[in-house]
């Protein structure tokens, strides 16, 4: 009976250890997607696996006079078959390529409003992104 107890006790053991995976919103090549800061974004086929790490907002906001535009900047962490950072920007890098993929940042949701602050939680990044093969 005490055999019986131990070995329940280790499977128990074993599988509370075991670490529960992210929820992985899926994505396909060639499509625009929409991105959330916080979320994790995978390939159809898990090949490639992303996540919103960093967004820089230095847009003019609406209200304002500005002498330029400004830009929006947005950094991911990518994994898979390829790891690393990957950073995009509105007006001066839309568009890379890294290993086998082209990321090209579309737009980036909302626009800010004077006196408005946007928090983390409200953008909203849409890419496609495409495979080279």
């Amino acid at each position: 009976m005490k055999a019986r107890g131990s070995i329940l006790l280790f499977f128990l053991l074993i599988f509370s250890s075991c670490r529960e995976e992210m929820p992985c919103n899926h994505f396909n090549f060639g499509s625009e997607t929409v991105m959330l800061a916080d979320e994790t974004y995978c390939s159809e086929n898990l090949e490639l696996t992303m996540q919103v790490e960093e967004i820089n907002e230095s847009r003019c906001p609406e209200g304002v006079e500005c002498i330029w535009a400004g830009q929006v900047s947005v950094s991911f962490d990518l994994k898979g078959d390829i790891d690393g950072k990957l950073q995009l920007a509105s007006l001066m890098h839309p568009l890379d390529t890294i290993g086998d993929y082209t990321f090209q940042l579309v737009r980036v949701d909302p626009y800010p409003k004077y006196k408005q602050p946007l928090e983390r939680s409200d953008y909203r990044i849409t890419l496609i992104i495409d495979r080279l093969n």
